[in-house]
């Protein structure tokens, strides 16, 4: 369970564990934190969780 708090590499850990795949973790985390796409694209492609 996520909570208020929780760095992008466990959100996105969470999201890939529940089946999104790199894209949709990337609208989320962006429609999420108000980052822009291209930013949320950035830290996505340089996670922990998708490597």
């Amino acid at each position: 369970m996520l909570q208020i708090g929780d760095d992008h590499e466990s959100v996105l850990r969470f999201l890939r564990n529940g089946g999104l795949s790199k894209i949709d973790s990337m609208r989320v985390l962006s429609q999420a934190t108000g980052i822009p796409l291209l930013k949320a694209r950035d830290i996505v492609q340089s996670s922990q969780a998708w490597r």
